[in-house]
């Protein structure tokens, strides 16, 4: 499966693919990854047992920026509220060209309009992961609560709606 939004590509993690699993190998022993709670990625990113054209809750995914591999995405369950926990992540070739902003921008608002029963995102972030903080403060995302060593981010604000 790709699916395409926007100027980025959500694809199946595919074993067939030399270059699938030299990614998921170099995301696997980045320090990055490993310092911010990506050490399980060699577990989470494996092949999707039945073949769809949806995303699923509880899976992993691989984004893609002009048919190139730039980062993981991962889709937590989603509960009886309609929220559902995202992570990604961008390869250490693509950090730092301002791409952050609109990868979780674009993710974000497609996972919102397509997935169903969907009302809002999670994601914990370190609270010493400043750039983080930042990207999903800009992209709309609060602070909803602080657990141990990472905040608790919800995108859309829907205080205010309840």
């Amino acid at each position: 499966m790709k699916l395409p939004i926007g100027k980025l590509a959500i694809t199946d993690f595919c074993l067939e693919k030399k270059e699938h699993l030299k990614f998921r190998r170099d995301l696997s022993s980045d320090p990055l990854f490993l310092k911010y709670g990506f050490r399980h990625i060699q577990e989470k990113l494996v092949p999707i047992s039945n073949a769809s054209n949806e995303l699923m809750p509880n899976h992993s995914y691989l984004l893609e920026l002009d048919g190139k591999l730039i980062g993981y995405l991962h889709l937590g369950d989603l509960n009886f509220a309609g929220i559902m926990k995202l992570e990604y992540g961008l390869h250490e070739d693509y950090r730092g060209k301002n791409l952050s902003y609109s990868v979780l921008k674009e993710v974000s608002d497609y996972l919102l309009n397509h997935v169903e029963n969907l009302k809002q995102l999670r994601g914990d972030i370190s609270i010493y992961n400043k750039f983080s903080i930042d990207t999903a403060e800009k992209v709309g995302y609060y602070r909803n609560a602080r657990n141990d060593q990472n905040y608790d981010y919800r995108y859309p604000d829907l205080r205010n709606k309840r």
